[in-house]
């Protein structure tokens, strides 16, 4: 399934294709559609709905798909069709009319309440979030236009210096937590690595730091020194508590070099560099999150506005 065919099945249904993923309403439940292009093909939906999910429904929903298609549900329900080109736009096409009614007769609404201002009396759709949901179209606009002001603004005025400076003291305000169960426990977690870059990353931009590509580079420098600045502050609060004094950080840090050779270090550190790694690889994509990207995402969120009238689980769109 190529996506120029997607752009014309979305374009035939009264639809909006934006880039790689389709927008719209069925029945008046909003859904946002993913595509995953391969030899055989994998449409992605998620309902945005209010009202009770019960498991009793969702077994019912799944016996009735058609072949190739699944359903689960969490905060959501997410319709799976897998298949080849007519093939699986007709799958498609079906499992939307089996789920949507099904959800009509259990009763299952639509939320009007606007995500940016948490007001109700929505009056568009808009793609917020990764999630295609109720908004009001001012709001929607206002958020967009304040977003490409902001990033202009940075562009201008941010600085690498205060940067910096903004995410060596986030990755230190994140490590306190690792330090904590390393010294209270003697044990070190690795969800707790995750907060390392992601407190760099929101340092850097809580201290205005210009929000080019340079802090992708930034976070991932500074976080990398957090497991040996660690280390160094760990050695200082064992010289304290053993002698009971206050030394000097001018004092441990030679005398950590003196009683560690490479090999303590690497022993000390090692896992404490696994889990940093993984911390860095699982919140890549945030951290190297630039003005560039949320201006093409308040674009985005534009582009996708098409108007809509709440009334239970109705809406003036329908696919």
């Amino acid at each position: 399934m190529t996506r120029e065919r997607m752009e014309s099945f979305a374009a035939s249904k009264g639809c909006k294709w934006l880039g790689d993923r389709m927008v719209g309403a069925y029945r008046g439940y909003p859904f946002v559609t993913t595509l995953t292009s391969r030899k055989i093909s994998v449409l992605n939906t998620t309902f945005v709905i209010s009202g009770k999910w019960t498991g009793k429904l969702g077994r019912r929903i799944r016996k009735e798909l058609p072949k190739g298609c699944s359903l689960t549900w969490g905060g959501r329900p997410v319709l799976l069709c897998s298949g080849q080109e007519e093939d699986l736009l007709d799958s498609y096409t079906t499992a939307m009319e089996i789920v949507a009614s099904a959800m009509r007769e259990a009763g299952i609404g639509v939320p009007d309440q606007c995500p940016i201002c948490r007001q109700r009396e929505c009056d568009s759709l808009a793609l917020v979030g990764g999630v295609y949901q109720p908004v009001h179209r001012a709001c929607c606009e206002e958020k967009s236009y304040s977003t490409v002001t902001r990033a202009e603004v940075n562009a201008q005025e941010g600085s690498y210096l205060t940067g910096i400076l903004g995410a060596v003291l986030g990755a230190l305000i994140a490590s306190v937590p690792s330090l904590l169960t390393t010294w209270f426990l003697q044990r070190i977690y690795a969800l707790l690595f995750i907060l390392i870059p992601l407190g760099a990353y929101h340092g850097y931009r809580l201290l205005r730091g210009r929000m080019s590509k340079m802090v992708g580079v930034v976070t991932v420098i500074v976080s990398l020194l957090m497991p040996f600045v660690m280390d160094q502050i760990l050695f200082y609060m064992v010289v304290a508590t053993t002698f009971g004094i206050v030394p000097s950080v001018l004092e441990t840090v030679p005398l950590y070099f003196e009683y560690n050779t490479f090999m303590d270090m690497v022993v000390s550190m090692g896992m404490s560099y696994v889990f940093l790694l993984i911390g860095l690889w699982s919140t890549f994509r945030q951290i190297t999150r630039t003005s560039t990207h949320e201006v093409t995402d308040a674009s985005i969120t534009l582009e996708s506005v098409m108007p809509y009238r709440a009334s239970g689980s109705q809406s003036e769109l329908e696919l």
